[in-house]
């Protein structure tokens, strides 16, 4: 078994994660509370564990004689010789369809050496020679009303960090929220301090509207954070350091996750508390409450390959108990959250109750969202400079693989991308003032949603979707996924992800 230095072994298990049990046991198997991955030898056969959300994943490869997993797409890649298709350039889609649940997401990779398969919040289990897709188990939860619930989060989050602050595992890992303006992580930072929490970091600049086009604006939850009692770092989104991209854009071929750079000083040894899937699970207009895990945007997926490098555990609260997304739903939505729900479009009355009981007055959070995700590939400049130059000798070096494949090179010429990529946000940006114009003057509120008129507004950025892109920017994943790769295969180099294996 090959494994990073952070890897904990026992006898009949081993793990990088941490789960809402007593650590000693090794029971990560038996619970859907786990963060990381691990497995455990029970019953003749072993079960390979994977994170309890859909922003982590295992991937698997099984040929004739031996059988690969590993937490790192790039790490497994190494070891079976496989590569990804240069050529193809929708990678993005493909790992962006987890957005549309566990039944309908692409679960099978091709590479030069076959199929890997990606599973996501299930488990593994090899038994017999052969390994299978198992459910991951769950304990049977009624949540009838808000205490229900709220005694649940307090429950699994203490049982959490007891299990990631054992004095029996050989490293450490300390809690560390995250905190912003909005609902999401102000909630989970709430209820992990009164866990024991006590450092959060913040991202200082979100988004505002549709539109990447929009001005920045602080997304800071320092305010909060001071009134929590809680020692925050500002985080400052900024591109200051070269191939900075490439684990972000070898983990889903998008890097939306790439303003965590700054936050890496903070990062190793830590359980990263976050609030990803939030907007479905707290809030109170979702399409989809089935126990399939329907997501809205991929936020956090693009972190999979970068925390095994750094070396943090990613745990995003809002998955603890999301198949029993119905029951909260209607929690919401029933009379005894009246006095906490504030109506419109941005509204989550469990999460706006959990806060205001902590004593955080009512606007000092949460009256506008914003969104942080740095979404490098809707900007001018979508790479550092050493980046794009090793990406164009990259792109240089592949042109036969395009032409024996019967297909048109894409350009190399930044000019070129640039100019396309301003055009099309100069079309974004006019499809929205004129729909919005349009709809205010008219009372015709439904047409800046038809799904034309909404193509155009979001055209560069189109959350889960495989939004347009200049050709030049389609082929990020299997460049960075090549350097990941070789990451691992370099001598002395094989372990070099803390936790990855």
């Amino acid at each position: 078994m090959r494994h990073g230095p952070r890897v904990e072994i026992a006898d009949d298990w081993f793990c990088e994660a941490a789960w809402d049990g007593e650590y000693e046991r090794g029971d990560l198997d038996t619970t859907d509370i786990v963060t990381g991955s691990g497995g455990r030898l029970r019953d003749g056969g072993v079960t390979f564990v994977a994170s309890g959300s859909t922003v982590d994943r295992l991937h698997s490869f099984a040929a004739r004689d031996v059988t690969s997993v590993s937490n790192s797409l790039p790490c497994l890649l190494a070891a079976i010789g496989g590569e990804v298709d240069p050529t193809y350039g929708r990678y993005r889609a493909f790992f962006s369809s987890i957005v549309h649940g566990l039944v309908k997401y692409e679960r099978w990779l091709p590479t030069s050496a076959g199929p890997v398969q990606l599973t996501y919040f299930d488990n593994l289990r090899w038994v017999g020679g052969a390994l299978a897709v198992v459910e991951k188990p769950f304990a049977a939860r009624t949540f009838t009303d808000f205490a229900s619930y709220r005694g649940f989060l307090t429950r699994s989050m203490s049982a959490m960090m007891r299990n990631a602050g054992s004095s029996m595992r050989r490293h450490a890992i300390r809690p560390l929220g995250t905190l912003s303006s909005g609902y999401d992580s102000t909630t989970v930072a709430v209820v992990a301090r009164q866990a024991g929490l006590d450092e959060a970091i913040t991202v200082t600049r979100g988004f505002s509207g549709a539109s990447l086009g929009g001005a920045h604006e602080t997304d800071s939850g320092e305010t909060v954070g001071r009134m929590l009692g809680l020692t925050c770092h500002p985080i400052e989104p900024q591109d200051h350091e070269d191939m900075h991209e490439v684990p972000f854009f070898a983990a889903n071929g998008s890097g939306e996750d790439t303003h965590y750079l700054g936050a890496t000083p903070h990062l190793s040894g830590r359980l990263l508390f976050t609030g990803y899937h939030g907007d479905s699970v707290w809030g109170q207009n979702v399409a989809d409450l089935s126990a399939n895990i329907v997501r809205i945007g991929r936020g956090g997926l693009s972190l999979t390959e970068f925390r095994l490098w750094v070396g943090f555990l990613h745990c995003p609260v809002p998955f603890w108990g999301v198949r029993a997304i119905a029951a909260l739903n209607a929690i919401s939505h029933s009379e005894e959250m009246r006095p906490w729900d504030v109506g419109g479009a941005y509204n989550r009355p469990i999460c706006r109750r959990i806060i205001e009981e902590a004593g955080i007055p009512r606007d000092a959070f949460a009256t506008r969202k914003r969104a942080s995700a740095a979404a490098p590939l809707s900007r001018r400049s979508f790479l550092t400079t050493a980046s794009s130059r090793h990406y164009l000798r990259w792109l240089r070096a592949q042109r036969m693989r395009w032409l024996r494949a019967r297909r048109l090179p894409p350009p190399t010429s930044l000019v070129l991308d640039r100019a396309g990529m301003s055009a099309a946000r100069f079309l974004e940006k006019a499809a929205e003032r004129v729909s919005w114009s349009v709809a205010t003057r008219t009372g015709w509120s439904a047409l800046p949603h038809y799904s034309t008129v909404k193509a155009l507004r979001m055209l560069t950025h189109s959350g889960s979707s495989d939004g347009w892109l200049p050709r030049l920017r389609r082929y990020v994943f299997p460049w960075a996924i090549a350097l990941a790769t070789a990451r691992y295969e370099k001598p002395g180099k094989a372990l070099s992800s803390t936790t990855g294996g």
